[in-house]
């Protein structure tokens, strides 16, 4: 059993890391949003796009390195692997809710 939770805390490293990395790609290409007809709500809804993106990035990365941290200290349990876990699913969940709070 403690094989398998190790193995999952490496796969949910890895998916978080990957994540940050498509996070911040959108925030790249978000940045350069632009429109001629009302550039201060395109300047208004890249800002709060923005900080929904840091939202998400930031809980990713906590994902992440709770992950690796729990690994090098070979202290994985299943409440971590669970808290973990409804962590990254609500993330996926609730993520459009975000975005639409910051926006």
């Amino acid at each position: 059993m403690e094989s398998s939770t190790r193995n999952l805390l490496i796969l949910y490293a890895i998916v978080c890391f990957f994540a940050v990395a498509g996070v911040a790609l959108n925030f790249i290409s978000i940045s350069n949003l632009k429109s001629i007809e009302d550039p201060e709500l395109t300047r208004e809804m890249a800002q709060g796009l923005t900080r929904g993106f840091y939202t998400i990035a930031f809980i990713y990365l906590v994902i992440a390195l709770t992950s690796i941290g729990a690994i090098l200290k070979r202290k994985y349990s299943k409440t971590l692997l669970i808290l973990l876990t409804l962590l990254l699913i609500s993330t996926f969940v609730f993520g459009s809710y975000i975005f639409e709070y910051f926006v």
